[in-house]
C-alpha cells in the first residue's frame, strides 16, 4: 500500500509532471548534473525541483554515498510506478497531437453556392494545413436547406448569407460581408462606368432575376427602392445560372461579388451596384452545442478567405 500512500501525498502536495520526470531522470542516470544535461536544464534547477519533491511527499528519495547517489527503497517503488506513469503521458501527448491534426475527427459542411466556387476551397485548404487528418463531408444548400440539416443533425456548421429570420436552437456568427454587382455586356452604354445604377434596369425589357430567398429578398428591396419594377420573366433559383444567363442572353444581371469573381466572363463588364447593398454571411451551428477545434477551425478560416478576397476588377 505504499505506492498509493506515496501517490495520494504527493498529489495533495503540488505533484507535477515535471517534478516527476526529474525524479525518472535522475533515478536512471544516477547522476543529478547528467539528469541535467537529458532534460536541458542547469544542475541547481534538477536539485531544486528533487528538493521540492522530497519535501512534497515527505519522504528521502535518494542518499549520497562517497559523492554517489543512491535511490531510498521509497524510490524503487515509486520508479516502478513512474514507468507506468510514463506510458499514460506518453499516449495522452499521442492523442492530444492526433486532435491537433484532427485524425478521426469528422466535420460537416453545407454552404450557400456563392461560396462554393473559391471561399470554400480556400478555406478547407486553410484548414487542412492545421488538420491533415480531418473527415470532412462537404455540401451545398440554400439557407433553409442548411436549416433542416442543421436541427436534424446532419449537418455541424452552415454557411448562409442574407436576410435570415431567427431560428430557435440555431446561432448565427456574422463572418463576413458581401454585396450586390451587375454583369453588364461590353457593349452596354454604361459598361465603362465606374458603377451601374440599379434604376437603370428600368430601361431593360426584361432580366433575369432571383427568388424572394434571403439574397434575393434584400435584392428584390433594392430594386424596389431603385424604382425597378418586378416584370423579369425569367427566375433563377441559382446565382451560377445567372452568369450563364447574361452572358448568352446579353442582358444586365445582378448577382453577388464572389459568383462574379469566380465565373471570369470577359464579354461582360463587373460593376458595383448603385446603390451599394450589402449582405452578411454567416456561420450557423446549432446552439448550445460544444464548439469543437475543428469547427472553430474551419469557420475562422472562412472568416479570413473571406476578409481577404478582393473585390472584382471591370
Amino acid at each position: 500500500m505504499i505506492i498509493y500512500e506515496l501517490i495520494w501525498a504527493a498529489a495533495m502536495s503540488n505533484l507535477t509532471l515535471q517534478r516527476l520526470e526529474v525524479f525518472k531522470s535522475v533515478y536512471e542516470e544516477m547522476s543529478v548534473s547528467a539528469a541535467a544535461r537529458r532534460l536541458k536544464l542547469s544542475q541547481p534547477t534538477v536539485s531544486r525541483h528533487l528538493r521540492d519533491f522530497e519535501a512534497a511527499i515527505g519522504m528521502k528519495l535518494f542518499e549520497l554515498d562517497k559523492g554517489r547517489i543512491i535511490p531510498t527503497a521509497e524510490a524503487e517503488v515509486l520508479y516502478t510506478e513512474c514507468m507506468f506513469l510514463s506510458e499514460g503521458v506518453a499516449k495522452v501527448d499521442a492523442t492530444i497531437r492526433a486532435l491537433r491534426r484532427g485524425e478521426g475527427q469528422p466535420l460537416s459542411v453545407m454552404t450557400i453556392g456563392l461560396l462554393a466556387p473559391e471561399i470554400l476551397p480556400k478555406a478547407v485548404e486553410a484548414t487542412l494545413k492545421t488538420l491533415p487528418g480531418l473527415n470532412l463531408t462537404l455540401d451545398a444548400g440554400a439557407a433553409d436547406v442548411q436549416i433542416r440539416a442543421l436541427k436534424d443533425g446532419r449537418v455541424d456548421v452552415g454557411l448562409a448569407a442574407g436576410a435570415i429570420p431567427p431560428e430557435s436552437g440555431l446561432t448565427f456568427q456574422p463572418i463576413g460581408k458581401g454585396h450586390f454587382v451587375c454583369l453588364v455586356p461590353r457593349e452596354h452604354p454604361l459598361s465603362g462606368n465606374g458603377c451601374f445604377p440599379l434604376a437603370s434596369l428600368r430601361e431593360q425589357g426584361n432580366w433575369v432575376k432571383m427568388p424572394r430567398r434571403p439574397i434575393g429578398a434584400l435584392l428584390e428591396d433594392a430594386l424596389e427602392r431603385a424604382g425597378v419594377p418586378p416584370r423579369g420573366n425569367i427566375t433563377a433559383n441559382s446565382l451560377l445560372v445567372m452568369t450563364g444567363l447574361a452572358t448568352q442572353l446579353r442582358k444586365c444581371v445582378v448577382v453577388d461579388n464572389y459568383t462574379a469573381a469566380a465565373f471570369k466572363m470577359p464579354s461582360m463588364a463587373v460593376l458595383p451596384a448603385e446603390p451599394l447593398t450589402e449582405f452578411t454571411i454567416f456561420a450557423v451551428s446549432r446552439a448550445g452545442q460544444t464548439q469543437r477545434n475543428a469547427t472553430t477551425t474551419f469557420v475562422a478560416n472562412v472568416e479570413v478567405a473571406l476578409a481577404n478576397y478582393g473585390r472584382p476588377q471591370t
